[in-house]
C-alpha cells in the first residue's frame, strides 16, 4: 500500500485523489475511511464534485471524521449547486435531522466552501 501512496503522492490532481479516497473505501481490506477522508477532502477543495458529494457524506455518517451535519449538508450544498442529483436527495434526508439554527449555519458555511473551493476552479 505505501507504494501505491508514494506513486500517487506527486500527482495532486483532484481525479487522482478523488480515485484514492476510492480506493480507501471500496478496494481497501479492511477499508480506511480515516485516509479516504483525507484524500476526498484535498479533492473536494479542489473544486471536484464527486469528491464534495462524498466528503457530504463522510461528515453525515461519521465515515474517518466526526459525524459533523452542519459540514455535512455545506458540501451537499456545494455539489448540488454544480448539479449533483445525489447531492440534492442527501440534502433532503440530512435537513430533517437538523434544526433551523443548523441550517442557517450550514447555508453560510456552504457560501464560504463555494466562494473558496469552486468558483476559482471555474472558467
Amino acid at each position: 500500500m505505501d507504494e501505491i501512496l508514494d506513486k500517487h503522492s506527486e500527482d495532486r490532481s483532484c481525479v487522482t485523489q478523488y480515485r484514492m479516497g476510492e480506493m480507501f473505501v471500496k478496494g481497501a481490506n479492511p477499508r480506511d475511511y480515516r485516509l479516504a477522508a483525507k484524500w476526498y477532502l484535498q479533492s473536494a477543495r479542489q473544486g471536484f464534485v464527486k469528491s464534495q458529494r462524498r466528503i457530504g457524506t463522510m461528515y453525515a455518517m461519521g465515515y474517518g471524521l466526526p459525524k459533523d451535519y452542519i459540514k455535512a449538508y455545506a458540501w451537499f450544498m456545494v455539489a448540488a449547486a454544480q448539479h449533483s442529483s445525489r447531492a440534492r436527495r442527501n440534502l433532503g434526508r440530512i435537513e430533517n435531522r437538523m434544526t433551523p439554527g443548523q441550517i442557517g449555519l450550514a447555508k453560510k458555511l456552504a457560501q464560504q466552501y463555494y466562494e473558496t473551493f469552486v468558483k476559482p476552479f471555474k472558467s
